[in-house]
């Protein structure tokens, strides 16, 4: 039977390429899912060949060739800005949305069980398996913020989500800001793509040492502009999710974890 979903990871550089995206992608084949449907872009030839090299089951490999130097975000000693290629694969990779949902996952992603079943209770319209409560980190209640103002929205969202919202006029204040990590895009709010990595481009040269620099804030900021209807937003909204796979988030304590767990499925 053909699959409802396309998943789709995106890496760059030896060191994640090995850590993280090839346990990921092996864990995801050992569910069962079809290698056709599985997809991975990368932004170098090197990138490229590392990858088949790993995981040859993936064929359906694209290379980005995404140019970031002029990225001014040092945040997580200049990590951070390997998001802005990751906004740029994402966009580029499928540039039209296809008869399919998309399944956007991070290479801190293990996967246990064929997530199918899972992901079809999910797809009705776009989900995203984590986020944040923004009120919860807010001591000004959201009713007393102006939306036209940068110094206000600043007290509810960060910086350079604040600027987008700013510059682009957007007047839709979320309640929940969602973590680009995992989601399930219904085709038709495929744009959200585009416009995210537009949205990167703005604050490119800009929030250089703020942790509000990366595709995140723009991401929430494209939502907001697009009024997209999703749901989800919480990892405790489907405790179920630990049958099918986990998302590690990439702090030190949950790189060990990611680490065992690899080990744990013998991959």
């Amino acid at each position: 039977m053909s699959s409802s979903f396309y998943y789709l990871t995106v890496a760059t550089g030896n060191d994640f390429i090995q850590s993280y995206t090839q346990y990921s992608l092996k864990s995801l084949l050992k569910t069962g899912v079809q290698p056709d449907d599985i997809h991975c872009s990368v932004n170098t030839e090197k990138d490229y060949k590392l990858l088949r090299k790993l995981v040859p089951e993936i064929k359906n490999t694209k290379i980005t060739n995404e140019k970031y130097d002029h990225v001014v975000w040092s945040y997580m000693k200049g990590k951070r800005k390997h998001s802005f290629f990751k906004s740029a694969a994402l966009c580029k990779t499928f540039s039209s949305p296809i008869d399919k949902h998309l399944v956007s996952f991070d290479g801190d992603v293990l996967w246990y069980k064929n997530p199918e079943e899972f992901l079809l209770t999910k797809k009705n319209k776009t989900w995203f398996h984590h986020g944040k409560d923004l009120q919860k980190r807010c001591s000004v209640n959201k009713s007393k913020i102006n939306i036209d103002d940068y110094d206000s929205l600043c007290q509810y969202i960060n910086p350079a989500m604040a600027y987008l919202f700013i510059k682009h006029k957007i007047q839709h204040l979320p309640d929940r800001e969602v973590v680009a990590g995992f989601y399930v895009l219904h085709p038709k709010d495929h744009a959200v793509l585009q416009l995210t990595y537009e949205y990167v481009q703005d604050i490119a040269k800009m929030f250089k040492k703020d942790d509000s620099a990366g595709e995140q804030k723009p991401f929430n900021a494209a939502l907001c502009k697009l009024a997209i209807d999703w749901h989800g937003g919480s990892k405790f909204f489907c405790p179920e999710h630990v049958q099918y796979f986990d998302h590690f988030f990439g702090s030190k304590d949950q790189k060990e974890a990611f680490l065992s767990k690899v080990k744990v499925l013998n991959l």
